[in-house]
């Protein structure tokens, strides 16, 4: 059986044997006159230094646990905001088929709305407008998209804090969209431009 992580480093750093100059180094900071140091002081140093370098590692870990956490958990928040404004269906706050017509009346955002060509890209799309809604408690546009199958598809575009925003894979240099089904609900998530755009429609074609 494997041994546990910090187990296994603790016997590699105790192997460790410093040099002259490193245990010097390490006297003088820790105050001590190797004259007068027990037997065995570099040892000794050399586990404080080997503890203290687990400590390191094991902090690390878990920031890159809680950080790898954090993002499935926005990313979860994303998908079930958006499947709740998707499935309530509410009235469009402007009807048009003309993208730049709808994006354009969304004057109360504080970001400029990206004309995306993926919105109407499908085979037989067409757009039916739009109305505001909200992404994580920031307002944000939602479009409303009807489908060649006649199923309905919503957009959003919205521009989160940065420290959400880093998070969201960029697919302007190629990363793949973050994709959740929920409610059968298929959500992509992804950013273009430092926005966000996340779509919503069927998991399943409509027969």
């Amino acid at each position: 059986m494997n041994q546990p992580l910090k187990q296994a480093l603790r016997e590699k750093f105790e192997t460790i044997e410093l040099d002259a100059g490193q245990i010097r180094s390490l006297q003088d900071r820790s105050g001590v006159d190797e004259r007068h140091a027990p037997r065995g002081f570099p040892s000794r140093i050399a586990t404080v230094a080997a503890a203290v370098m687990i400590s390191a590692l094991s902090a690390w870990l878990g920031w890159t646990w809680h950080d790898a956490r954090t993002t499935a958990q926005l990313m979860s928040d994303i998908t079930a905001e958006v499947v709740e404004n998707h499935l309530k269906q509410k009235p469009l706050d402007v009807e048009s088929s003309s993208l730049p017509d709808v994006l354009g009346f969304f004057d109360r955002l504080d970001f400029q709305l990206l004309q995306s060509p993926r919105i109407v890209s499908g085979a037989g799309a067409r757009l039916l407008g739009g109305r505001y809604c909200s992404v994580q408690g920031i307002s944000a546009a939602q479009l409303r998209v009807r489908n060649q199958d006649g199923s309905i598809s919503t957009w959003y575009e919205a521009l989160l804090p940065p420290g959400q925003m880093d998070r969201i894979p960029d697919g302007l240099v190629g990363e793949p969209p973050v994709m959740r089904v929920s409610r059968g609900i298929r959500v992509r998530i992804w950013k273009e431009s430092g926005v966000l755009f996340v779509e919503a429609r069927p998991a399943e074609p409509i027969l």
